[in-house]
């Protein structure tokens, strides 16, 4: 096969996957991030004011309809975490300033106040939540829809976070079932410990119901599951 024919068809190859809408698609191949892990991708279309300063680690992705309003503030999204459509983030926050109008503050970024938003592994952000600067959601949490979520808010490890004001309203598993979960998904030294959760259950979740279930899946489920996997790539620590 001559070379112009290989060309051809490993263009239009890429062009059938992102008319799909694909995963792996085209535009944001494209984004020039500051990080981007194994498999990870941001539907389309969205608006970044600066993809360098977004920080995406393995299988971390975004639904479409997304604004990143970013001038020096960084996002980072953990491994395996997922926002849905119409994820608001702002880093940069403008302070008024004698003599500056409004129209020319946000533009000028003078006494912008920078504080990055972190995102750690295995978060799920659900439609239309904002995230502002200085937040900070730790790992296996769960946002609901439309939240707001700031420097203020507390989002210790999997806990389920909705309302406004942002509030705790249950906990993603029980202890037991935690420690399922990061055995499969993490290497022993990444994993928390017995001790670690059951202070976070002392502290946040008292009286808190339990939102997940446990994994015991049909050979059906199973089987729809080891598809997806290999779809996206998603390889899980020995």
């Amino acid at each position: 096969m001559s070379r112009i024919k290989k060309f051809f068809l490993k263009e239009f190859s890429r062009l059938h996957s992102f008319l799909k809408g694909g995963y792996y698609n085209i535009l944001s191949e494209m984004l020039p991030l500051g990080l981007r892990g194994e498999r990870c991708y941001i539907g389309q279309p969205s608006f970044i004011t600066r993809p360098q300063c977004v920080f995406m680690h393995d299988y971390a992705c975004m639904g479409p309809y997304n604004v990143v309003l970013n001038n020096e503030g960084k996002l980072i999204m953990g491994k395996y975490s997922v926002a849905a459509t119409g994820l608001r983030v702002v880093p940069d926050l403008h302070i008024s300033t004698v003599g500056i109008p409004q129209c020319c503050l946000g533009a000028s970024h003078i006494h912008d106040k920078v504080m990055d938003v972190i995102v750690e592994e295995d978060v799920w952000l659900g439609t239309n939540v904002t995230l502002l600067g200085g937040c900070h959601v730790r790992r296996g949490c769960i946002i609901g829809a439309n939240t707001l979520v700031n420097k203020r808010t507390l989002c210790p490890p999997y806990s389920v976070i909705a309302g406004s004001p942002a509030r705790i309203i249950a906990v993603k598993f029980n202890i037991e079932q935690i420690l399922q979960h990061e055995e499969k998904l993490y290497a022993p030294s990444d994993r928390l410990s017995p001790k670690e959760l059951e202070e976070l259950f002392e502290t946040f979740y008292k009286d808190k119901r339990v939102y997940g279930v446990d994994g015991n899946l049909t050979d059906e489920e199973r089987l729809r599951l080891e598809r997806v996997m290999q779809h996206k790539g998603v390889k899980l620590p020995d």
